[in-house]
């Protein structure tokens, strides 16, 4: 079963903009050049992202074997080690990352009926408290997916828990990913955004000043153009009653 790892990364405030050009090509490479890969994308972020860096890093291996491989590789090599497999132009690219922070994604609930959507890519790394009730967590995990049934624009999502990989100390130690692919831009900063289920209810759980709160108030809300359809890789997902 295809296993899915996100990442963020940190590039050089004064690195040359034909420099950053090359990263995301580079890591996308990876696929072919690391044998424990079977997909891999990035996309830079968007103006407005915040929380995780200047890049999101999308990469995949075809089952646990290939994660135990890779996460042995990580812990004798380092980032450096891994890169490099890749070919010597996008190992002097790839050079420029910094603080790459990667986590395992381990879907709850996801639906991708958009497969070939390649459009924008949405991820929402979040820290449930350790104060939080168990049962609260699970109604959040719960009422998030019905987000989806209300923002048509939103095409494709999964929700899932997820575990840090690889060698760096994690700024924040997430707990959650959120995430969700749209047609246009429009669709995250009109429609997702000031859907009235999203501020009326939903946001709730992550404000400090409501009593039902469990959520750290920092979190990642990250946005980039995608080159190819990333939630399919793991396949269609769970589909709902009433979800698309």
């Amino acid at each position: 079963m295809t296993l899915r790892i996100v990442a963020t990364a940190t590039l050089p405030a004064d690195l040359p903009p034909t420099d950053r050009s090359r990263i995301c090509p580079a890591l996308g490479g990876l696929a072919e050049s690391l044998g424990e890969l079977s997909h891999s994308h990035a996309g830079l972020h968007l103006e407005g992202s915040v929380g995780g860096g200047d890049l999101t890093w999308d990469f995949a291996v075809p089952d646990d074997a290939a994660l135990d491989a890779l996460s042995k590789k990580l812990e004798a090599k380092g980032w450096t080690g891994l890169f490099g497999a890749a070919k010597s132009a996008d190992r002097e690219a790839l050079a420029a990352l910094e603080q790459i922070e990667a986590w395992v994604v381990e879907p709850v609930e996801s639906n991708v009926p958009r497969p070939e959507l390649v459009a924008i890519k949405r991820t929402n790394l979040v820290r449930v408290l350790p104060s939080a009730a168990p049962e609260a967590v699970a109604r959040w995990m719960k009422e998030v997916p019905i987000l989806a049934d209300c923002v048509p624009a939103i095409r494709n999502w999964s929700v899932a828990r997820v575990r840090a990989i690889g060698p760096t100390k994690p700024r924040v130690r997430w707990t959650h990913a959120w995430e969700q692919e749209f047609e246009t831009l429009e669709g995250l900063l009109q429609d997702y955004m000031a859907s009235p289920f999203h501020w009326g209810h939903l946001d709730g759980w992550y404000d400090v000043e409501m009593p039902f709160c469990i959520m750290d108030p920092e979190l990642a809300h990250l946005y980039c153009p995608a080159t190819q359809n990333v939630l399919s890789w793991t396949g269609p997902g769970t589909r709902r009653a009433g979800g698309r």
